[in-house]
């Protein structure tokens, strides 16, 4: 049952930008929708659980709130130019990279020289293993051509920076798992709020698309109220790292779910980039 408990994350996670891709809408819409739900299932856990709050903890876990809408934010936006199976794993790779050095630096969660050394080789293979699942290979596809710039992959980089944040502040002050969830989601919905009541007045006309991105914020939480858990128990590296699995429902069902085409030889490296980044999973389990 813990097994399952742990791959929740990456099963929500992985789940979220294509049931946002399907739901339609602009990033705004998308994370109005996403946060609504997030805020109401912070405020029934934080009534069925009845944490004690402390100000300090509850303006630090707001402010995680609000890293997490601007990282989400600048996501959706990435993903309007790159298809979900190319962008997750950019988006992924760059979480993996500043997330396990804030871990293993800032929170002290290398312990040893050795620890840290197969550490960051694990690290290494699993960004070589997001890239070999990012990379679209010689053959260009049409669809693709609009993100020619690369001009979304800057918009995951910054998504990453601010979704660092997210994950690590509330680990770095030390707050429970039980204090963070509702001031987190207030941080959210206020912040997403704000952002679309001085959108424009075609993005405001378009509030149904919001609604229907309930199902994100739906599949959000269940990813968020996991990930504390397996945190609690294996540490913010270890169990963020376990999470990024999500990049293979993300790939997986953006192909079947979303039907983005893959020629044969990005399907070769989608199937060398799962054995490597499972193997270097496998390498940090092992030094954790």
């Amino acid at each position: 049952m813990s097994v399952i408990i742990y791959l929740l994350p990456a099963l929500g996670w992985g789940l979220m930008p294509v049931f946002a891709s399907k739901a339609g809408g602009t990033p705004k819409q998308q994370l109005l929708g996403t946060t609504i739900i997030a805020f109401l299932v912070g405020l029934v856990f934080s009534i069925i659980a009845k944490p004690t709050y402390t100000g300090q903890a509850f303006m630090i876990s707001c402010m995680s709130g609000v890293f997490w809408t601007f990282g989400q934010l600048f996501q959706f936006k990435a993903l309007k130019e790159a298809p979900v199976s190319k962008g997750m794993p950019v988006s992924n790779g760059t979480q993996l990279l500043f997330t396990t050095l804030v871990s293993g630096v800032i929170l002290g969660e290398w312990a040893s020289g050795k620890q840290t050394i197969f550490s960051l080789i694990a690290l290494g293979l699993i960004i070589f293993a997001i890239w070999l699942l990012a990379n679209e290979g010689a053959n260009k596809q049409a669809s693709d051509s609009k993100s020619g710039s690369k001009g979304w992959i800057i918009s995951m980089i910054i998504s990453s920076l601010f979704l660092t944040g997210y994950v690590t502040t509330n680990a770095y002050f030390k707050i429970s798992s039980f204090e963070i969830f509702f001031p987190q989601s207030l941080g959210m919905i206020g912040t997403a709020s704000i952002m679309y009541i001085i959108s424009n007045k075609e993005e405001k006309a378009g509030f149904k698309n919001a609604i229907r991105n309930c199902v994100t914020g739906l599949s959000w939480s269940i990813a968020n109220i996991s990930i504390f858990f397996t945190a609690s128990r294996l540490g913010v590296g270890l169990s963020y790292t376990i999470s990024q699995l999500c990049v293979f429902v993300s790939i997986f069902a953006g192909i079947i779910i979303l039907g983005e085409k893959k020629t044969l030889g990005e399907k070769k490296r989608i199937s060398l980039g799962v054995i490597i980044f499972l193997f270097s999973i496998v390498v940090l389990s092992i030094y954790k």
